[in-house]
C-alpha cells in the first residue's frame, strides 16, 4: 500500500505475503526511490500551495506504486517525468509570485511616500520646487521598473530552489534600481545636461523620462557613458586651454 499522511508525506508498506507470492523489488528500486526522495525534498523548498503539494505527492506515490507492482519501466519513468514537470511548473509560478510580491510591496511604499511628500509640499512647502520635482521624478521610476518586470515576466529567470529570500531581494532591488536611474535622469535634466525643445513642458517631460529610465535597462547606462565622454572632453579642452595660456604668458614675459 502507498499512501499520503496528513502532511502529504509519502509512505508505503508491504506485507510478508508480497514476498511469499514470489514478488521481489525491481532492479531499479534503488534508483527510482532516490529520484522520488530528491523530488520530494525539492517540493518542500518550492513552498507549493497545499492543493498543488497534494497533487504532486500523489504523482510521486503513483511512481512508487507502479514500482512495487513491477510495472514496465516506461510506465514508471512516465510517472516520474510527469511529477518532475509538474513540480517545475508550480515551483516557477511560486518563484515569480515571490519576485512580484516584493516589487509590489516596494512600489506600494513609494506610493505612500509620494502622497505624504505631496501633502506636506502643499501644506508647508517642505522642499524647494526643483528638489520636489527631482524627488517626485525619482519615485516615479519605481512604476517604470514594475512595468518592465511585468512585461518580461515570461522571460524572467527564477530559481525556486534558491528560496523566498533571494526572489524577494531581486524583486525589491529591481524597483530600487529603477528609482536610482530615474533620480540620475532628473538630475541631468535639472542641471540642463539634457536639453529639450522649448515648446515641451519641462516638468511633465521630466516625469515621463524618469518613468522611462525606471523601465529601461539601457537608457541610464547609455547616459552615464555619454556624460563620462562629455566630461572627459571638457576636462581635456580646459587643460589644453590652460597650457596654451601658460605658454603665451611665458613668451610675453621673455619678450619683456
Amino acid at each position: 500500500i502507498v499512501y499520503l499522511d496528513e502532511n502529504y508525506d509519502i509512505y508505503w508498506s508491504i506485507t510478508d505475503k508480497y514476498f511469499d507470492d514470489g514478488e521481489e523489488y525491481s532492479q531499479r528500486y534503488g534508483m527510482i526511490m532516490n529520484q522520488v526522495a530528491e523530488l520530494e525534498i525539492l517540493s518542500e523548498s518550492a513552498d507549493l500551495p497545499e492543493i498543488h503539494l497534494m497533487s504532486y505527492r500523489r504523482l510521486l506515490g503513483e511512481a512508487i506504486s507502479r514500482l512495487l507492482d513491477d510495472e514496465e519501466s516506461e510506465i514508471i519513468d512516465d510517472a516520474i517525468h510527469r511529477a518532475s514537470k509538474y513540480l517545475n511548473e508550480r515551483a516557477n509560478e511560486s518563484a515569480r509570485v515571490w519576485y512580484f510580491r516584493s516589487a509590489v510591496i516596494v512600489v506600494s511604499i513609494v506610493i505612500l511616500l509620494m502622497i505624504s511628500i505631496s501633502l506636506l509640499q502643499v501644506q508647508i512647502h517642505v522642499l524647494d520646487e526643483n528638489y520636489f520635482t527631482i524627488v517626485l521624478g525619482s519615485l516615479i521610476g519605481s512604476f517604470g521598473a514594475l512595468l518592465s518586470s511585468v512585461q518580461r515576466s515570461s522571460k524572467l529567470l527564477v530559481s525556486p530552489a534558491a528560496g523566498k529570500r533571494v526572489h524577494y531581494l531581486e524583486g525589491a532591488t529591481r524597483v530600487i534600481v529603477g528609482i536610482v536611474g530615474a533620480f540620475f535622469v532628473a538630475l541631468l535634466m535639472k542641471s540642463n545636461l539634457i536639453s529639450l525643445n522649448q515648446s515641451v513642458n519641462s516638468e511633465l517631460a521630466l516625469i515621463a523620462l524618469c518613468f522611462v529610465a525606471g523601465a529601461s535597462e539601457r537608457m541610464v547606462p547609455g547616459l552615464v557613458s555619454k556624460v563620462e565622454v562629455t566630461t572627459l572632453q571638457t576636462v581635456s579642452s580646459s587643460s589644453k586651454s590652460a597650457v596654451a595660456n601658460e605658454t603665451v604668458i611665458s613668451k610675453t614675459e621673455e619678450e619683456n
